[in-house]
Formats: structure tokens, C-alpha cells, sequence
């Protein structure tokens, strides 16, 4: 099984470890639809919600190229997240005329990390610990909390409504600011501040958006989330997240993730 993050404008692979380098760095893929807008036959307030809140995401991936494309469906993404902080993400690619091309699952599991499901190899990819959230809040506070801290981040830069829900845009570039490149992430301070809801991936090939459809707050059904297979772990792709952090010279990061491999291994 190959791992999709080069999908991304044809330079995601890197683009995806440097955010994964960027969330390190500061100590760390939403509203309900029309639909299930109400709850007990009123509207639900997003101060109502919990701070560690149960729900189902379903998201697309839509690639417009920069010569004036027409826009197109790579990927659809379904997140199932759990009320006590464990996820499971399935994500389903298509080719450019539509056909189903591949589909992988990964789990975030409490105390275990995030873990891709290898189909090939019968093996679990490592691909980083448990975020707390976005802002670095845990998932047990309250949303106000959650919001003040990602107004706080360096990389805010506006306030937007997704879905009816408000929504903080965090700006990352990508290598000179001057380049123009750059990813967007947008995430709602009523829900875990985990996932974002939305995200923008921009570049000379043109701009990817990962875009909600549909939330539903809900536990997952045992069916839905199922379990993670109990294959051993392997570290190739974290290794390479590793490699990345010390090619732009950020050996105390490339440290802590050794140590990280060096805790899961000794487990």
C-alpha cells in the first residue's frame, strides 16, 4: 500500500512532513450539516458543544491546476472521532476520470500514536504521536480556552465560517514566503481542535482544497470504526519525517523524534 501525500499538487509529500515538522516545533485532515442542525428541536449553540466531542466528517479533496483547469475529485475522507480522543480517518482516491484507484485507513489511538493500516506489508506505519490539538490545548478544555489559543498562534491569520460553524485560519508557507506557497488550515474551536475541518494547499500546480460536505455529531458504531489490525509497527515513513527535520537544520527536533522511535520500540 502507498501512502497518498504526494497527491497534494504534486509536492504533498514534503509539504505534509513539514507540517508534521511544524507541529513539533510548537510542542505538538465543524458544523453540523442542514440536516442535523438541531437537537432536542432547537438550534444546538457551539458553546453547547463538548470539548471532547464525538462526530463524523466527511470531506473532499478537489485539485484545480494553475493553467485554468477544470476542477477535479481526488479523494473523499471520512474521520470517525470517538469521545475519548481516538479517531479513525478512511481515505478513498479516484482517478482522474473518476475511478476508484486506491483507499487507506489510519488510526489515532491514545498512548500508541497515529498509524497507518499497510494492506502490502501487514504492518503498521508510525506516522507521529497523538496531537493535543492545534493550539497545543488538551481535548478536555473548553472551547473558549481553545479558541483564545489559536487566536494566540503566530500563524493566525483570520477568522472564517465553515459550515456555519467559525472556523481559525492558520497560514503555513513553504520554503521563501516570497514564493508564494503556501497551506491553509482551518479549525473550529467547537469541536476537539484536532482535524482541521478545512484545508488549502497552494502552489505552482495549482490549489488543492480539502472541503466538508457533512458532520454529524455521533459516537462511531463498532462497525464504523472497527479495530486497528495487530500487525507490528514499522518506521520508514517517520524516519523520513526524521531526515527532513534535519536537512533544514532542526536537530533538536530530529532528537525528539528519535527518542519518540526509541520509546515505541522499548514498549
Amino acid at each position: 500500500m502507498t501512502y497518498h501525500l504526494d497527491r497534494r499538487n504534486g509536492k504533498g509529500l514534503a509539504f505534509g512532513i513539514l507540517l508534521v515538522v511544524l507541529a513539533l516545533a510548537t510542542a505538538v485532515s465543524y458544523a453540523i450539516s442542514h440536516s442535523g442542525l438541531r437537537r432536542h428541536g432547537g438550534p444546538q449553540r457551539q458553546d453547547d458543544a463538548p470539548s471532547r466531542i464525538a462526530y463524523k466528517i466527511v470531506r473532499h479533496e478537489i485539485f484545480t491546476g494553475s493553467g485554468g483547469q477544470s476542477p477535479v475529485l481526488m479523494a473523499t475522507k471520512i474521520r470517525y472521532q470517538k469521545s475519548n480522543g481516538d479517531w479513525k480517518e478512511v481515505t478513498r482516491y479516484f482517478s482522474k476520470d473518476g475511478q476508484l484507484t486506491s483507499r487507506h485507513a489510519v488510526f489515532g489511538i491514545g498512548g500508541r500514536g497515529v498509524l497507518g493500516v499497510n494492506e502490502e506489508t501487514q504492518s503498521l506505519d508510525y506516522i507521529s504521536p497523538m496531537a493535543l490539538s492545534a493550539s497545543g490545548v488538551g481535548l478536555g478544555v473548553a472551547a473558549k480556552e481553545r479558541e483564545t489559543a489559536l487566536r494566540a498562534d503566530p500563524h493566525f491569520v483570520r477568522e472564517e465560517t465553515v459550515l456555519d460553524r467559525s472556523a481559525a485560519v492558520l497560514r503555513f508557507s513553504e520554503g521563501d514566503p516570497r514564493s508564494g506557497y503556501y497551506v491553509e488550515a482551518y479549525y473550529a474551536p467547537s469541536l476537539d481542535g484536532v482535524t482541521p475541518i478545512k484545508e488549502l494547499f497552494v502552489n505552482a500546480a495549482g490549489t488543492t482544497v480539502v472541503e466538508p460536505v457533512l458532520v454529524k455529531l455521533a459516537e462511531p458504531t463498532p462497525g464504523e470504526f472497527g479495530q486497528v489490525p495487530n500487525w507490528p509497527l514499522a518506521f520508514g515513513l517517520y524516519e523520513r519525517k526524521i531526515q527532513l527535520a534535519e536537512n533544514a537544520g532542526r536537530e533538536d527536533i530530529a532528537a525528539a523524534m528519535r527518542r519518540r522511535i526509541e520509546g515505541e520500540v522499548g514498549k
